[in-house]
């Protein structure tokens, strides 16, 4: 059973996330080795719980998720949780600045469109943040 604690992975950093689940499951460096199939080295994942790595590629990330005996997403999450939320805010901000120019600069007959563009992206933002 998956501990509350970690589902909140968004607020760990990567080191952070490592260690704590480490010490949660009472893992050795060896013991994540292995659990990856020996494709990490327990240097590397040393390096990693002491901030050293921050940024390691997908396939290291998905070897560690399984040194950790921890789902990938969960790993991906804590890495790129918080950048990719950002990515997605800003994406929306920008479609819902560029819809209300259009909406400004749209020939009469065209605003009701572009309003109802604006319709369809509020309530795909409100079913988002429900979530």
């Amino acid at each position: 059973m998956v501990s509350k604690e970690r589902r909140k992975v968004k607020s760990d950093s990567l080191a952070a996330y490592v260690s704590r689940v480490r010490s949660e499951k009472q893992l050795t460096l060896i013991d994540v080795v292995t659990n990856s199939q020996m494709r990490l080295t327990d240097t590397w994942v040393s390096r990693v719980e002491r901030g050293r790595i921050e940024n390691p590629s997908m396939s290291k990330l998905e070897a560690l998720a399984s040194g950790l005996r921890v789902p990938a997403q969960e790993l991906f999450d804590v890495c790129f949780g918080g950048k990719l939320e950002a990515q997605r805010q800003s994406f929306i901000s920008s479609d819902c600045y560029l819809l209300h120019q259009m909406m400004e600069t749209a020939p009469p007959g065209k605003r009701q469109m572009v309003a109802g563009m604006i319709r369809v992206l509020i309530d795909y933002l409100k079913t988002t943040v429900e979530k």
